[in-house]
């Protein structure tokens, strides 16, 4: 069984942070910019093709999906840079106007990078996998519907989300290629094992936390 780590790439991240701040930036000092999405377009394709390259041999991958995906986050980008001026010409009077567009152009890089990922995942890893584990960056700034969901896996064709689907998310996903139903099987176990750990841990550590403050009560009245 092919068993791949697809995980987020903040270099990636990164590198489309600087693009858009680059623009915002640029509307803010009301400078023209040339701005190559062409170099933009190879960055998501190279992005999404590197993780497919995992598990097959680059003759056999389809690089005009790949293409649409990245033509589809250039047209979102557009749009933004268009809202953008628009935004800042009503809102000169802001004293931290430009914070306001640094901190949008962050958000905004992780959220199309997110989409992209998610469209990348659904429209071309989910028709080649039947399985997926979701993985979170298992820090304070994981969202607790997204904390709940790591180390469970799920079919592609019954979860309600998957990884970089809902705003801001950097969770990423690791995918299955089974080669047979015996593996499926143990897929399937170990999810429900998982599952029921993480919900027995849970419990114990709510409840041992419940102790603690009751032993720490009762010696503070006596």
């Amino acid at each position: 069984m092919i068993k791949i780590n697809f995980e987020w790439d903040h270099r990636v991240e990164k590198r489309l942070f600087i693009f858009l701040k680059k623009i915002a930036f640029s509307i803010f000092n009301n400078k023209k910019i040339n701005v190559n999405y062409s170099n933009l377009l190879k960055a998501f394709i190279n992005y999404s093709v590197n993780f497919e390259k995992e598990y097959k041999s680059k003759k056999n991958i389809d690089i005009e999906k790949h293409l649409e995906l990245a033509k589809k986050q250039i047209k979102e980008i557009k749009e933004w840079q268009n809202n953008l001026n628009n935004y800042v010409e009503n809102n000169k009077q802001k004293s931290n106007l430009k914070d306001i567009l640094k901190n949008n152009a962050k958000f905004r890089a992780r959220n199309m990078l997110g989409n992209y990922y998610k469209d990348f995942l659904k429209e071309i890893i989910a028709g080649e996998s039947e399985y997926f584990e979701w993985n979170t960056m298992g820090d304070e700034r994981v969202r607790p519907t997204h904390e709940a969901r790591d180390g469970k896996i799920y079919k592609w064709d019954n979860a309600e989300i998957v990884p970089g689907e809902e705003p801001g998310c950097r969770c990423w996903a690791t995918v299955y290629f089974p080669d047979s139903q015996e593996e499926i099987n143990d897929i399937n176990q170990n999810s429900w094992e998982l599952k029921y750990y993480k919900s027995f841990m849970s419990y114990l550590m709510s409840n041992l936390k419940k102790f603690i403050e009751y032993q720490y009560s009762k010696s503070f009245m006596s």
